[in-house]
C-alpha cells in the first residue's frame, strides 16, 4: 500500500470533474412486512408514479499513469397520488383498498471506486477495476414509510474506442448480477449499462448517453422475507466534463 502511494505521489495526476443532467424513467416496487405479517408488492404504476424524472449528478475523477480513482453521487425522486385497488399488507397492518396514496420515492445513490488500464493502445483502452456503492431508498407512500439501503462492492468495466482525437464512444458495465449481503440486507441481480459518445477539443468535453441501472434489495429475519425494493431505472443523459 505504501508503494502505491508513493508511485501515485511521483506520477503526474490530470483531475476531471463531469457533471451529468439525466432524463429517467424510473420503474420500481416495494414491499414493507413483519414477522407477524408478510408484506405485499406495491408497484410504481399502482401509486401513479411520475414514469419520467430529472436526475442530476457530479463525479470527480483522478487520473495517473494505468489508475483512476472516481467519485460520484446522483440521485432522484418520483412522486405519484392515487388510491389503492386492493387490500395490502404494508408495515405489519392491512391497508384497504381506496386508501388514498401519496408518493414519494427518493433514491441516493454514492460511489467511490478505483480502476486500471489492462489495454492502453492509441485509439482502444480497456478498464476493469471495482467501487464501493452507497445506495438508499426512502419511500413515504402517505399511508406508511420504507427504507432501505447499504454499501456493496461492486466490480467495473468500461471499454473505449477513440477514431480521432476529438470523439470517443464508450461503454461500461458493472454489478454483474453478482449478489452481496451488508448485515441483514442483501443486494441482488445488480446490473448497470452506460455507453455514450464523447466529443473533446482542448481540456472540455460533452457527451450524450444512455444509462440503465437494476437492483434488487431485501432485508431479511431469518427465513421471511420483510422489506423489498425492487428498482429498474433508464434514461438518457447530457453531461460536461473540465480537465486540470
Amino acid at each position: 500500500m505504501s508503494w502505491f502511494v508513493v508511485a501515485a505521489c511521483l506520477q503526474p495526476v490530470d483531475l476531471e470533474v463531469e457533471v451529468r443532467a439525466a432524463s429517467v424513467h424510473p420503474k420500481f416496487r416495494l414491499r414493507d412486512g413483519e414477522t407477524s405479517l408478510k408484506g405485499e408488492s406495491i408497484f410504481s404504476r399502482e401509486l401513479d408514479a411520475e414514469d419520467e424524472v430529472f436526475s442530476p449528478g457530479l463525479e470527480l475523477r483522478a487520473r495517473w499513469d494505468r489508475h483512476v480513482i472516481h467519485a460520484s453521487f446522483w440521485q432522484l425522486t418520483a412522486e405519484g397520488g392515487g388510491r389503492l385497488d386492493e387490500d395490502k399488507n404494508w408495515g405489519g397492518a392491512v391497508v384497504p383498498a381506496g386508501t388514498p396514496t401519496d408518493a414519494e420515492v427518493l433514491f441516493r445513490h454514492a460511489e467511490l471506486g478505483w480502476r486500471f488500464r489492462l489495454v492502453g493502445m492509441d485509439e482502444l483502452w480497456v478498464d476493469a477495476g471495482a467501487s464501493l456503492e452507497y445506495m438508499v431508498v426512502d419511500a413515504d407512500l402517505g399511508f406508511g414509510k420504507t427504507r432501505l439501503g447499504g454499501v456493496f462492492p461492486t466490480p467495473q468495466l468500461a471499454v473505449t474506442y477513440a477514431p480521432w482525437p476529438w470523439l470517443e464512444l464508450t461503454a461500461e458495465a458493472g454489478g454483474f448480477f453478482l449478489p452481496f449481503r451488508t448485515g441483514d440486507t442483501s443486494e441482488l441481480d445488480p446490473i448497470e449499462y452506460t455507453a455514450a459518445v464523447r466529443g473533446r477539443w482542448d481540456r472540455y468535453s460533452v457527451a450524450l448517453g444512455y444509462d440503465l441501472y437494476h437492483v434488487h434489495l431485501e432485508e431479511n429475519s431469518g427465513d421471511t422475507e420483510e422489506d423489498l425494493v425492487h428498482l429498474r431505472l433508464r434514461g438518457v443523459f447530457l453531461s460536461l466534463e473540465a480537465r486540470f
